[in-house]
């Protein structure tokens, strides 16, 4: 197994209170409310956000990078964070679905409040979908 992965869970313990990112998604019409994100699911939803964030930015940093030994480090470390994201996120989701018994749900989203909703993804404004804020179809 590889070492980022032996060191995941420390790194998820590493995530302070203080340093969790909320959704930014607020309820919406149509929402249904089934529970709150536990203390694991808060920590994967921040490090997918920051691995997000380190992705976009090494992806910006390589577009406009004139150097070609640092765009091609930026480029790799652009694609680590992405792929290294989107596992956090399945990981995320199968846990959420997991505690909720939600694996027949059409469509699955995290709110303000760490609030998890089922719904309709017809439900969720275009503007969060595209951000990714949503939640999951099924």
């Amino acid at each position: 197994m590889g070492t980022w992965l032996k060191l995941l869970p420390m790194e998820l313990e590493g995530i302070k209170d203080s340093e969790i990112i909320e959704p930014d998604a607020p309820l919406e019409k149509g929402d249904q409310q089934v529970g709150v994100m536990d203390t694991t699911a808060r920590q994967m939803f921040t490090l997918m956000r920051l691995l997000r964030k380190d992705a976009k930015q090494n992806k910006l940093d390589a577009e406009y990078c004139t150097d070609k030994v640092a765009k091609v480090e930026h480029e790799a470390r652009y694609r680590e964070y992405a792929i290294k994201s989107e596992l956090i996120s399945g990981l995320m989701w199968a846990g959420i679905k997991d505690e909720f018994s939600l694996w027949n749900e059409d469509y699955i989203g995290v709110r303000q409040g760490f609030q998890v909703v089922i719904g309709s993804p017809d439900d969720v404004p275009p503007i969060v979908r595209m951000l990714g804020f949503g939640g999951e179809p099924k």
